[in-house]
């Protein structure tokens, strides 16, 4: 999986292949600490889910993806019967992956990047991020599967242009079919996207800095922070009963998303 960042710090331009370890190096001032958070705000981003599930969901109400929020439709046949078939060829999952990244790839800069950052939309203007995969489907891509409710499973495989969704048989937990949409959700694309080191599914990522002003350095003002947090909040509830919720935000969310994250 590669990524190209464009006009992000003092980057212009750059291509970054990722790895289940990636080291990224150089002189100082050059943006590796950009490419380092803006890698780990995208995994963060997209094993979350929310916005990318969101795109799903979406694409899946024009018919282009399986509709996994049809309360009588996959979700109940899998629940009911065990097991649910359909029919879908590589050249449909090329296409389904290469929407999803188009979407993802349209939103992340725009919506991701501030976050990631701590600032604000217009910093951030100018910057694109975008992620490029190989646009096959692998031909070897692993089932996969998701544990529910006291073991309950269910399991996603393809073979032979057919995808089969099913559900274990040894235990069988009674559970109301909206509640298991979203998971399923987080499935299929964990099945379209096996390539991905990071689902909602499996482990965040990690990021671990050595540069020379390290996160350690923020342990110390943190703490501070903390202490002080703590005592505007008393102070302010033994005035009106009420939690500076404002002056909190404003507090803690004002460190780039990596910082919070690992400290």
């Amino acid at each position: 999986m590669k990524f190209v960042v464009k006009n992000l710090g003092p980057i212009d331009e750059s291509e970054l292949e990722l790895g289940d370890l990636t080291i990224i190096a150089g002189r100082n001032n050059t943006g590796k600490t950009y490419a380092a958070y803006t890698l780990y705000g995208f995994l963060k981003w997209w094993s979350e889910g929310s916005e990318v599930l969101a795109v799903l969901d979406e694409l899946s109400r024009q018919s282009l993806f399986p509709n996994f929020s049809d309360n009588e439709g996959l979700v109940k046949t899998a629940t009911d019967k065990g097991q649910v078939k359909w029919s879908t060829d590589r050249k449909t999952l090329n296409s389904q992956r290469k929407l999803i990244v188009q979407e993802v790839n349209r939103s992340f800069p725009k919506e991701g990047l501030a976050r990631v950052f701590s600032a604000s939309d217009e910093d951030f203007s100018d910057a694109s991020v975008e992620v490029a995969i190989d646009d096959e489907f692998p031909e070897d891509a692993p089932g996969k599967y998701v544990n529910l409710f006291a073991g309950d499973r269910f399991t996603l495989t393809y073979t032979d242009n057919e995808i089969c969704l099913s559900r274990s048989e040894a235990l069988k937990t009674p559970f109301h079919v909206a509640g298991v949409s979203l998971v399923l959700q987080e499935l299929y694309l964990s099945f379209l996207f096996p390539e991905f080191p990071t689902t909602a599914l499996t482990s965040p990522p990690l990021v671990f800095p050595a540069e020379r002003l390290s996160i350690s350095l923020f342990y110390k003002e943190l703490d501070a922070t903390k202490s002080h947090v703590v005592e505007i909040a008393q102070e302010n509830r033994r005035r009106d009963k009420r939690l500076p919720f404002s002056t909190i935000d404003k507090m803690t969310s004002r460190y780039a998303l990596p910082i919070r994250d690992n400290i």
